[in-house]
């Protein structure tokens, strides 16, 4: 079976007990994939679909080769539990994103350490790209969302201020123009970031909300999900959930 067909048969969950799960659409497991040595809290696969990338409380990043579900290899250096990882993609050329510190460390696919990005003043939950690939965004354990310019000449923009408590998850819309931030204040807000304002205030939640993700087939629709145990809806344009 080609790995096109094969990713397609499965997805991952992430457990307590340091281990990874796949399960097929029979329900039963197709691989168990097992090297951290505590809590694994996030993965992600590269666009390409020929690495997995998991990080987890033991202060480790894994990457797994999807071909042969063996170790590709162990990145160890951080000094927090990881919980932001993303792959970044510009051309044909991959890399790897994460947070386990006070800075954003950036690693090729063979574990060596390419650059860091300072900046946030505490570790980051979530880490997104523009498509391009120019712009990051940071979501952490602060107030404020970190943004930087991945140009050729490398700067930290003006983050965003407006959330009352720690805004966990940051990302972009799909055309890069906006990002869609989710709080522990239980609000999501829309901001239009070059101009740093914020356009519009969600609220409906009643917990506070861990992540968002946005709709790859249309692009006004995003989802949010909370402590609260419910899963909203949205459209960037409208201040009600769906």
């Amino acid at each position: 079976m080609n790995r096109n067909r094969m990713m397609r048969k499965f997805f991952l969950a992430a457990g307590i007990l340091g281990g990874l799960t796949s399960y097929p659409q029979d329900d039963e497991p197709f691989k168990i994939l097992k090297q951290h040595t505590a809590a694994v809290l996030n993965v992600a696969f590269s666009p390409d679909g020929k690495y997995l990338a998991s990080s987890g409380e033991d202060k480790t990043v894994v990457l797994w080769n999807t071909a042969t579900w063996e170790v590709h290899k162990s990145i160890p250096y951080h000094s927090f539990p990881v919980k932001a990882i993303a792959f970044y993609c510009a051309g044909e050329a991959q890399c790897l994103f994460t947070n386990g510190d006070y800075v954003i460390k950036q690693w090729t696919l063979q574990g060596e350490p390419m650059k860091l990005w300072s900046g946030l003043n505490t570790t980051a939950w979530t880490i997104d790209f523009t498509k391009d690939g120019q712009y990051m965004v940071a979501g952490g354990y602060e107030k404020v969302i970190h943004l930087w310019d991945l140009s050729l000449k490398p700067q930290k923009i003006n983050p965003l201020k407006g959330h009352e408590k720690n805004a966990l998850v940051a990302r972009f819309t799909a055309d890069g123009k906006k990002v869609i931030s989710g709080s522990l204040d239980m609000t999501i807000r829309i901001w239009d970031w070059k101009k740093d304002s914020c356009i519009r205030i969600l609220q409906g939640h009643g917990g506070n909300i861990y992540d968002i993700r946005i709709s790859p087939v249309n692009p006004e629709l995003f989802a949010s999900c909370s402590e609260d145990r419910g899963i909203r809806l949205w459209n960037i344009f409208s201040e009600k959930s769906i």
